[in-house]
């Protein structure tokens, strides 16, 4: 949880991104959803996954640039993941 924690906090400071879901899938492991343009979700993913890997294990990190409805419903459906943080 510390990892996750940490690895979001570092995602939204080191670009411009809004944190959009952590959820608990099993056991230890979290998933983060992160929002934002395609290049400052990539940075963001660089960077929170070399802090979640100074403070526990990082199984995966992965980018899905202009993810469908249907993607978006296997999150729930309460997340609308192709908008800009911003609103534009």
């Amino acid at each position: 949880m510390v990892a996750t924690m940490v690895a979001v906090e570092a995602m939204c400071k080191a670009a411009s991104v809004t944190c959009v879901l952590v959820e608990r899938v099993s056991g230890g492991v979290l998933v983060a959803v992160v929002k934002g343009d395609l290049a400052s979700v990539q940075h963001a993913v660089e960077v929170g996954g070399a802090a979640a890997a100074q403070y526990g294990e990082l199984r995966n990190a992965k980018v899905f640039p202009r993810p469908t409805d249907e993607f978006a419903d296997l999150l729930g459906g309460s997340v609308e993941l192709v908008d800009e943080p911003n609103g534009e």
